[in-house]
Parts: C-alpha cells; structure tokens; sequence
C-alpha cells in the first residue's frame, strides 16, 4: 500500500505542476483543454492520495492523522502545528474550485484578476515546497524542488 501512496501523491503534484505552468489563459486552445484534464486527474489522484494514506496509514483515525502529520512538521521547524492536515484539505478544495471554475466559466477564469492569479500561484509555491520537506525522502525532496521550481518559472512567467 505504501507503493500507491507515494505514487499517487507524485503522480498527483506533477499533473499539478503540469496543469499549473500551462498557457490556461487561452480558453478552448488545444493546450489550455488538454491542460483542465491533466489538472482534474491530478485533483483525483491526491483525493485518493489523502483517502489511501487516512484508510492504510492512519486507520481512518483523523486525531492520529493530524498527531502524526503535526510530528512529521516538528522534525523540519521545530513546531508539531496541528493544523498540516488542514492545509492539505484546502490545497485540494482550492485546486478543485479552480478545476470547476475553469469548466463552469473559462474565460472568466482566464480573465480574473491579478490579485487572484498571484495570490494563488503564491500560496501553491509555498504549499508545494512544504510538503515537500516535510513529507518527502531525500530523493524526494530532490524531485520536489524541481517540481516547486517549475511552479516559480510558471509563476514568473505568468506574471507578464
């Protein structure tokens, strides 16, 4: 079952990144359609990440989950904040309304605000890059900051 889950979770961050740093501001282009299916199955896959790690890690024990999740932030900053796991539910809701708001209204979602766009790209970055070194390996925390990098770039880029 460990197998799934990190590979669920990879899997999930790097259709995120995927999704993330392509042109969605270009609505019905080839690549901005393309780019809303790469984002939705990634959303899928860390929904059934979280489902995999609550059921076979934690027993669906939410307390234990958040006991362990707090433990695992303490190792890296020296604080055990209870609130990781929560952080990790508005990632996914987050990215989820984004999916649904892209769907629903493509070119409103192509054309909101600024605010909005760099806000989010902001918050993503700093998501990512702690999840990375909270929860990855080593090794994986190598792919991490490869995968955060290229959330900057997008960043940067989309910034123009």
């Amino acid at each position: 079952m460990t197998t799934w889950l990190y590979a669920t979770i990879w899997a999930a961050m790097t259709l995120f990144v995927a999704g993330a740093i392509a042109d969605r501001r270009t609505p019905g282009s080839p690549l901005a359609r393309l780019a809303w299916w790469i984002w939705l199955a990634g959303a899928l896959l860390c929904a059934i990440h979280m489902a995999i790690a609550m059921g076979a890690h934690y027993g669906w024990d939410h307390e234990r989950a958040v006991r362990e999740t707090a433990a695992r932030a303490a190792t890296v900053y020296g604080i055990a904040w209870r609130g990781g796991l929560y952080v990790n539910y508005l990632f996914l809701l987050v990215w989820i309304g984004e999916i649904a708001w892209w769907r629903v209204s493509p070119q409103s979602y192509a054309t909101r605000p600024v605010a909005i766009r760099h806000t989010l790209w902001i918050v993503y970055i700093i998501i990512v890059f702690n999840a990375v070194l909270v929860f990855a390996t080593a090794p994986g925390r190598i792919a991490g900051v490869i995968l955060t990098s290229l959330l900057i770039a997008g960043w940067w880029r989309d910034r123009g």
